[in-house]
């Protein structure tokens, strides 16, 4: 393009001036989108453009989430802006928006838009704002069905565990068919908690929740149970009630002030006994158990 170079000395008239920034503006967007269309090009001529099929690069995009050590929503956006075919890539795939942990609404909603129908795993972080946690927590209960992991974490809760607690409402009183992973922190567990059952969990981690033996959390179909610092101190009896609900249960890790002093039984009277057959991984951390043994 040649731009012609007026007298330096000359004024023109303000009007011609505009028309001319006009043009000169038109004339820089269709350049600029003549670069874009090029740039796009040549970008399609890369090797990895040429020889990586779709399926496959989706794959890599979620495992790059996955394992990376950032938030996984600022991993995903990273991956979207590396070009525009990356970026068209990653819009269409609906399972790289799905793992949400983050307390900003704005991205929550967009992450929810991204991932259409597949199935969600969302995190909730305590350490946020009272207020945040407060907006997010009844926000995302409403797409409790559509989860596949839900976990509320406080990574300061052994050091404040007197944090107000949150209480599970009617807006728990869902089905949720798809959830196979549930951590809760500080959540004041009722019997009316999923009352239409859990038929898909796999992996339950309660700190510091008092359970009860008649928890609907306690699915048959579990094969993990992490109890971590319950605020009041569970009995063996419990303990052994919770067990014999759980004859697939592969992994045991119980963590925190837990037992109580056991009188002797009286003659005759049954142990407590509960057999796991399938059990592989035990962990005991507590403060206090006593007479605890295997046969």
């Amino acid at each position: 393009m040649d731009i012609p170079i007026s007298n330096p000395f000359s004024i023109p008239l303000q009007e011609n001036i505009e028309e001319e920034r006009r043009k000169i503006d038109e004339e820089i967007k269709e350049l600029q989108i003549r670069i874009q269309a090029l740039t796009l090009a040549r970008n399609r001529l890369a090797p990895i453009s040429r020889i990586i099929i779709p399926e496959i690069l989706t794959s890599i995009f979620v495992w790059a989430r996955d394992t990376s050590k950032n938030p996984r929503g600022y991993t995903s956006l990273v991956i979207s802006w590396v070009c525009r075919d990356w970026r068209q890539l990653s819009l269409t795939y609906p399972a790289l928006w799905n793992d949400i942990q983050t307390t900003n609404m704005a991205w929550i909603q967009e992450s929810i838009i991204r991932s259409r129908n597949s199935a969600l795993s969302v995190t909730i972080d305590r350490q946020e704002s009272k207020a945040r946690s407060s907006t997010i927590l009844p926000f995302f209960l409403g797409y409790l069905p559509r989860m596949r992991s839900f976990t509320i974490r406080d990574a300061n809760a052994q050091l404040v565990p007197h944090r107000r607690r949150y209480t599970c409402s009617e807006d728990w009183n869902i089905a949720v068919p798809l959830l196979e992973e549930l951590s809760l922190c500080q959540v004041n567990l009722t019997e009316s908690l999923f009352p239409q059952g859990l038929p898909r969990l796999k992996s339950l981690t309660l700190s510091f929740c008092t359970p009860g033996s008649r928890d609907n959390l306690l699915s048959p179909s579990l094969v993990s149970l992490s109890l971590r610092h319950p605020p009041q101190k569970i009995s063996v009896m419990t303990i052994v009630k919770i067990l014999q609900k759980l004859p697939n249960l592969q992994e045991l890790s119980l963590e925190g002030s837990m037992g109580e002093e056991i009188l002797a039984p009286n003659a005759g009277a049954a142990p407590h006994t509960v057999h796991l057959q399938n059990l592989r991984n035990l962990s005991i951390k507590v403060e206090r158990w006593l007479e605890f043994s295997s046969t």
